[in-house]
């Protein structure tokens, strides 16, 4: 984006609830690529910070697309957007976490594959030891 005519804009969007440790910055990174917007994205504090330039129309659904559809384990919470000055920003990255305000307020819940549920979807009427399981403190499988 060499320069604006008028059509092109900036805004910068802070997103603020479950949006770190979640694989948000490479779906924004994605979303970026989707819809031909310039910028960074970035962790800063317990926010996700987007700096997106681009085409006005394509902005919109940017925005709309990553505030109503985030990530599976990502919850948006808040969505802050305002309007900056236009810099002609080249490419798009993610930039380097800033904790200098770093207050995480949400941490997204683990999600973990148990073992003995992936047998049990790869081996079919696989036959379980139960004695061997019951031993098990990490079995969180209900088993039949």
């Amino acid at each position: 984006m060499s320069s604006n005519n008028g059509s092109i804009k900036r805004y910068c969007i802070q997103l603020s609830g479950i949006v770190q440790g979640v694989g948000f910055r490479p779906y924004v990174y994605n979303k970026a690529k989707e819809y031909s917007i310039y910028g960074w994205v970035n962790n800063a504090g317990a926010s996700l910070v987007i700096d997106a330039e681009g085409e006005k129309g394509a902005l919109k659904y940017f925005i709309l697309d990553i505030v109503k559809n985030p990530p599976v384990l990502a919850c948006v919470e808040k969505a802050e957007i305002r309007q900056k000055k236009y810099v002609g920003y080249k490419k798009f990255e993610i930039r380097p976490s800033n904790m200098e305000d770093s207050k995480i307020k949400r941490v997204s819940p683990d999600i973990g594959v148990c073992g003995i549920d992936m047998l049990l979807q790869t081996v079919p009427n696989a036959v379980l030891d139960i004695q061997l399981l019951s031993h098990y403190p990490m079995t969180g499988t209900i088993l039949p």
